[in-house]
């Protein structure tokens, strides 16, 4: 039997910032759920974190048949697989065989419940259509120079200046709450902000509000930024 889960895949899954998990309940109804916290441990099995999925638990209960899909924002190309699903979970023995790679990769901070171990059953690629109605000009490094335009990523970029961009922001959410909210395009919550930091009793609420905020902004970019590309 061919290997499923080539080394090229294992590449492209590798640099997807998340996969998409698509499940359906007894009745047909479907479900598709972000995970970040995924990884293929073999040339037949992807193992994917429930951390929070009670749909995708449930739905899997009811109906093994799944399909999950990842795809490198800035090439533009990735795959889909489609297969069965189990949800492993304590005390099952096979739990930490499968759990102990995951757990790893999401630290002490998301307590991993169990695992979706997904036996692939096909595999089809995803390409953007830029590569098929305009196949002379397409190429994988016009799509990299594209996404990092519209992304506003830099080339440039090392972690470290990305450390002390996050820091920054961090700091102006804790000592100016109002005008972190200004920068991500939040007028109304800048206001707001603005009356309670105006007194020493509101000012701690506003930065706290404000820190709140800057983590629900950044994750949401993350998102937008891995699917406002996809196909």
């Amino acid at each position: 039997m061919p290997t499923l889960l080539t080394p090229q895949i294992r590449q492209a899954a590798e640099r997807s910032v998340l996969c998409w998990l698509a499940t359906a309940d007894a009745s047909g109804q479907p479900n598709v759920s972000p995970k970040e916290i995924f990884a293929l441990l073999d040339d037949d099995h992807i193992a994917v974190a429930h951390i929070a999925s009670p749909a995708t638990a449930r739905n899997i209960a009811a109906n093994p048949l799944v399909c999950l899909s990842f795809v490198d924002v800035f090439v533009q190309k990735g795959y889909k697989v489609m297969g069965t699903a189990t949800l492993v979970q304590p005390p099952d023995p096979a739990f930490e065989r499968w759990g102990q790679p995951l757990r790893a990769m999401a630290g002490e901070r998301f307590p991993i419940h169990g695992v979706f171990v997904v036996r692939a059953t096909a595999v089809e690629s995803i390409v953007a259509p830029s590569y098929r109605l305009y196949p002379t000009e397409t190429t994988e490094a016009s799509q990299i120079e594209s996404a990092l335009r519209t992304y506003g990523v830099g080339r440039n970029l090392t972690p470290l200046d990305l450390h002390r961009n996050t820091a920054m922001r961090l700091l102006l959410a804790i000592f100016l709450p109002w005008l972190q909210f200004f920068t991500i395009g939040r007028p109304f919550a800048d206001i707001i902000c603005l009356l309670l930091q105006i007194t020493i009793i509101g000012w701690i609420p506003a930065a706290l509000w404000s820190v709140y905020a800057l983590s629900q902004y950044k994750t949401d970019r993350k998102i937008e930024k891995a699917l406002g590309r996809s196909v």
